[in-house]
C-alpha cells in the first residue's frame, strides 16, 4: 500500500501532483526490478464527513487508467473513504 497526502485547494493541481508522484513510484519500482500489477491497483480519496465531494480525476500509471474505489478490504479490514 502506498499513501500520498495532498491539499486539494485546486483539483487540477492535485491531479497533476499525484500523477507526478506515481511516475516517481514507477521509476523507483523499475530501478529496484519490482513490478506493479496495475489491474489490482486502485485509489481512494479520503475526505471528512463535512465535505460532500465527488472527485473526477484521472490517475495513470504507464498511460493506464487507475480506477477509484469508495472502499477497500485490506487484511480483513474494510476501509472506506470517510474512515468510518
Amino acid at each position: 500500500m502506498f499513501f500520498f497526502c495532498f491539499d486539494w485547494d485546486n483539483l487540477n493541481n492535485m491531479n497533476v501532483s499525484i500523477n507526478k508522484e506515481l511516475s516517481k513510484l514507477v521509476l523507483w519500482l523499475n530501478i529496484n526490478k519490482l513490478l506493479l500489477y496495475i489491474g489490482k491497483t486502485h485509489f481512494m480519496i479520503f475526505t471528512s464527513n463535512k465535505r460532500n465531494c465527488h472527485f473526477n480525476i484521472d490517475l495513470k500509471i504507464n498511460s493506464q487508467l487507475i480506477t477509484g474505489v469508495e472502499s477497500i478490504k485490506c487484511l480483513g479490514i474494510i476501509i472506506d473513504e470517510h474512515l468510518i
